[in-house]
């Protein structure tokens, strides 16, 4: 067939209640005709009930393309163009029920068409597990540097039925910041009677955040903070910091959950210059002493 079709689910396994990308690629294999009017349907909710299309990308497969069905479970492509031996790929972000079962999911779409073609229908298959969810925000920058910033963190538990234990994860700090870095640490018992969080060494001028042996029961979740001290030398800019996967134990399997991700926005302090503007002077005589504050808010 000249009119190919193609899906594949690009970040799974996903847990109950997460968002997963869905990406689509079609492609014109003839090599003298361009193709117009492509479409194809893809029946979410037949793979698994309660999975919706969130977003998707504008003009996907040519100008005037469209992907249709926001909000609900029936995803739609129509008004594609593609010239010869050309292809185009658009992703689709779904959301997944937080009432999902752990299991595989298999989901067909219909054949892909054009003016006058039809081509196949693709498949692949979504998996869905109960890995415990990682989230991380700076809550109040931008900030000068030399100031301190607050480091918020929520673990949710994304079993409906069942506790999550011996949750962990890493954050390397020193990506971003110079070494040695300093923190204000949550006292033990933050995230369940057995979770801790330290800072431990990399190697050599490398430091990280570690946490381990939070628990949380069923659909629970906890949040907690880390104070870090910005370098009163740090330059100005958008420093980008992500953890290393979370991982936890939910009916004794062993899941990995995501990595999270902020960005940090540091802005160059306040800068007060003083000089003696009539200097050398008598004894007895008065002197101007001028004062200059500057401060450039610009992020880099």
């Amino acid at each position: 067939d000249p009119l190919s079709l193609s899906k594949r689910f690009t970040d799974d396994p996903v847990p109950p209640g997460g968002q997963v990308i869905l990406a689509f690629t079609i492609t014109n294999y003839d090599r003298g005709s361009t193709i117009t009017n492509i479409g194809f349907e893809d029946d979410l909710e037949g793979s698994l009930t309660g999975l919706t299309f969130a977003s998707g990308d504008t003009d996907p497969c040519g100008a005037g393309s469209v992907l249709a069905g926001m909000g609900t479970g029936l995803l739609t492509l129509s008004g594609g163009t593609l010239a010869p031996e050309a292809s185009c790929t658009f992703k689709a972000t779904l959301q997944v029920p937080a009432s999902s079962a752990p299991g595989a999911y298999p989901g067909t779409t219909s054949a892909v068409t054009g003016d006058g073609i039809t081509g196949n229908a693709a498949s692949d298959t979504l998996f869905v597990h109960p890995a415990p969810l990682l989230a991380k925000v700076f809550t109040d920058d931008p900030l000068a540097a030399g100031s301190d910033v607050t480091l918020e963190y929520t673990i949710t538990n994304t079993s409906q039925a069942s506790a999550a234990t011996e949750i962990a994860f890493t954050d390397e700090l020193t990506t971003f910041l110079p070494f040695p870095v300093a923190v204000d640490l949550p006292a033990a018992g933050f995230c369940g009677a057995g979770s801790s969080m330290l800072l431990g060494s990399l190697g050599i001028d490398r430091q990280e955040l570690i946490l381990t042996g939070a628990d949380l029961g069923a659909v629970g979740s906890c949040t907690f903070n880390v104070i870090i001290t910005i370098p009163a030398d740090l330059s100005a800019g958008t420093y980008t910091s992500t953890t290393e996967e979370i991982t936890g134990v939910v009916d004794g399997v062993t899941y990995n959950g995501n990595r999270a991700t902020d960005y940090l926005s540091v802005v160059a302090g306040p800068i007060l210059r003083k000089s003696f503007l009539d200097d050398p002077v008598d004894a007895g005589d008065t002197v101007t002493l001028a004062y200059t504050l500057e401060h450039n808010r610009e992020v880099t």
